[in-house]
């Protein structure tokens, strides 16, 4: 059997993963692979490094809410994922390169989103910060807090797919641009997700009653909601996001406020260690 060598190093402040990935990149091209052990924070800055380069990227879910990991592995344990790790192939996986106002360039590995489910992340991490023993449950608690606030917001959406334009100029509650299928702890906006298409999928939530939000909450979750009238959904390749308020969005959980939003998808930007291909096409 051929030996592994396995080099272990600890995160120890916020984009310290970015560095780490950067730096093990340029010692061992193609002839390593960092494996990041965490949540979709940790994932997108290593994945933020790595991009474009021969390094292949995999993950073990450790985080708090893990929902990269749940379009990669579905509901398996760690111990599962562990015990078919030799069985892994690499092929390269899409990213959503994005810039706000500030026009820096920041690649998305799993969800953007804005309006509403932002603001309840925000409160899940408020919840975390005085409670951290809710752990994921956070999130739910964060929906019942939130529910009662939520508001519809003005956007102008320009999105482009094979050269057909999508031009918006209205108010949505929520909207997400998806290259995984889950966020939220499990919310599933793009149930059909392919990681290697060369599209993201573009969802937003129409100005409805809140007497309709619970069930479309439950649809949400569930990855029913492809067929509700109240939800607008269609494949996007690059597009912009504007509004005369402050957008409060965030980068696979890191949270921004901007009155700009611009994507455009980046095919097989990064390699990428898989056990199964169900999420590639």
């Amino acid at each position: 059997l051929q030996k592994i060598s396995f080099l272990i190093r600890e995160t120890k402040h916020k984009n310290h993963a970015q560095e780490l990935a950067r730096d093990f990149s340029c010692q061992k091209e193609d002839s390593g692979v960092v494996i990041v052990c965490g949540g979709d924070g940790t994932l997108n800055e290593a994945a933020n490094a790595l991009a474009g380069t021969k390094t292949a990227m995999g993950v073990l879910p450790t985080g708090t809410a893990n929902d990269f990991s749940k379009t990669l592995y579905k509901d398996r344990e760690i111990e599962e994922i562990l015990k078919n790790f030799h069985k892994g192939f690499f092929s390269p996986i899409d990213l959503i390169e994005t810039k706000l106002s500030d026009h820096k360039s920041r690649y998305c590995l799993n969800v953007l989103s804005f309006g509403f489910d932002t603001i309840i992340l925000k409160e899940a991490y408020k919840l975390l910060e005085e409670h951290p023993q809710l752990k994921e449950k956070a999130y739910y608690a964060a929906i019942l807090k939130s529910i009662l606030k939520i508001n519809s917001y003005p956007y102008e959406i320009y999105s482009y797919f094979n050269e057909k334009i999508f031009h918006r100029n209205s108010e949505y509650i929520l909207g997400a641009i998806c290259n995984g299928s889950f966020y939220g702890n499990g919310f599933n906006p793009n149930p059909k997700g392919r990681l290697n298409d060369g599209t993201a999928f573009l969802v937003l939530l129409e100005n409805i009653s809140k007497y309709k939000i619970p069930r479309l909450i439950l649809k949400y979750k569930k990855g029913s909601h492809l067929q509700s009238k109240d939800i607008l959904t269609q494949l996007t390749q690059k597009g912009m996001i504007t509004s005369p308020e402050n957008i409060l969005c965030n980068i696979d959980g890191e949270i921004f406020n901007t009155r700009k939003i611009e994507w455009s998808v980046e095919k097989n930007a990064l390699n990428f260690f898989h056990l199964e291909n169900h999420h590639l096409n």
